[in-house]
């Protein structure tokens, strides 16, 4: 055979195996390359689950804190009530008290979360001590201004509204004008299963004394199972003390505690 034929097949196996050498490279490269990305995908999932464990939890603890009449309703639930907003008394009648609304001058003594509806309840700080009476809400209506919640009375300008609320209940004398109010509502936190597989953590409205609540809403998750501990929550031994775990699906477990 002529050199330059020789060297020609040469260069052809060569280049064959050169090839050959470039396609196992790349498909190792590809392999490598897509487990760097479940690699990726599966920490970016637990990052995820982490941070949702963490924000389950301090939901749990500023809602649970800031809340009143903490009842466990087993493992996996537990009922409050929850603040949902703060203002102060400007007039009171028999059965009926009466806030400034949140807008306009005075907003600022009124912050909601949610306006008040019947069936929340209300709580007013007693005159000259640290106890609270409490009363549930009837309805709610705004009203044209009323003395003594009027300008004269340095609460509004002339023609404002303001909300009147009325109550189940007789209100007593001891509540002195300016006294701090809380708007309570109550409810319960709890795992229920939201279809599909997945586990969430709910928030269900309750009635105050009738021990019946409402459709569950999602509010965080998902979450692990009940046996998985998605989501437990344990007295530890004192009425005011409040151990909290959550479980996110891929996540690892995030505790919190509460105390009141």
């Amino acid at each position: 055979m002529p050199l330059r034929a020789r060297r020609r097949g040469y260069l052809l196996a060569e280049a064959l195996c050169a090839l050959a050498l470039l396609g196992l490279l790349a498909a190792a490269a590809a392999l490598v390359l897509s487990g760097a990305r479940r690699a990726l995908s599966e920490r970016e999932r637990r990052d995820t689950a982490v941070r949702s464990e963490r924000e389950t939890v301090e939901i749990l603890e500023r809602s649970l804190w800031a809340g009143d009449g903490v009842i466990l309703r087993g493992d996996t639930a537990v009922e409050f009530d929850q603040l949902m907003g703060t203002s102060v008394l400007c007039g009171v009648e028999p059965r009926a008290i009466y806030l400034p609304l949140p807008s306009g001058v005075g907003g600022s003594l009124t912050q909601w979360l949610q306006s008040p509806m019947a069936d929340d309840v209300v709580a007013v700080r007693r005159e000259s001590s640290d106890e609270w009476w409490y009363a549930t809400i009837d309805s709610v209506q705004e009203r044209a201004v009323v003395e003594p919640c009027g300008a004269a009375a340095g609460w509004r300008p002339s023609g404002a509204a303001v909300l009147r609320i009325s109550l189940w209940e007789e209100v007593p004398d001891v509540l002195p004008s300016g006294a701090a109010v809380r708007l309570l509502r109550r409810g319960r936190f709890t795992l229920y299963h939201a279809g599909g597989g997945a586990w969430m953590l709910g928030w269900r409205r309750c009635h105050p004394w009738l021990e019946v609540c409402g459709a569950v809403q999602p509010v965080a998750g998902p979450l692990r199972t009940p046996s998985a501990r998605g989501l437990r929550f344990e007295s530890a031994g004192s009425p005011s003390r409040l151990e909290i775990q959550v479980t996110a699906v891929e996540g690892r477990g995030a505790q919190g505690t509460v105390y009141w």
